[in-house]
């Protein structure tokens, strides 16, 4: 009895621990420009290019992203070079080329990024659930603070 308990409680922890939220970098990117399309990758800039960029002096006062929500099927495939990233300035300009992060909040065995990763293809659904791409400016806005936007991310059967 003690045994049969033992391996319920093992699967149940597994379980819990297999749908447990995660926070995880997922991409970088710099954000379109008016003629140019979001350049995204899982690794697009250096240190060296961020202290160039900061200091310009770029500001980043609201981010637009586009999907707002993606929804995909278990086994489907999304491209995230299908992301529409814009930047806005203070001057309530396009600010082209603004360095940001994207990271992926959820279940962590939702889905497969390897081909991401390595081949810059796209992510791979691989069980339903609810998640939350975060997108992040790596460069502040006039008040100090770096702003963020989200995208949902569906997964159904």
């Amino acid at each position: 009895m003690t045994r049969v308990l033992c391996i319920v409680f093992l699967v149940a922890t597994a379980s819990a621990l297999a749908a447990e939220t995660s926070y995880s970098g997922l991409a970088e990117a710099f954000s379109r420009g008016i003629e140019q399309k979001t350049e995204l990758s899982y690794r697009v800039y250096t240190a060296p290019m961020l202290n160039d960029i900061a200091a310009t002096g770029m500001r980043v006062e609201y981010l637009d992203v586009s999907p707002h929500q993606i929804q995909l099927r278990v086994g489907d495939t999304y491209s995230l070079g299908e992301l529409s990233l814009t930047a806005f300035g203070p001057d309530g300009n396009v600010q082209e080329r603004a360095p940001l992060t994207l990271d992926f909040e959820g279940p962590a065995d939702m889905l497969d990024v390897r081909d991401f990763m390595t081949y810059g293809t796209g992510i791979r659904a691989v069980r339903p659930g609810r998640a939350t791409i975060w997108i992040t400016s790596l460069m502040p806005s006039s008040g100090g603070d770096y702003i963020k936007a989200s995208i949902a991310l569906v997964i159904r059967e």
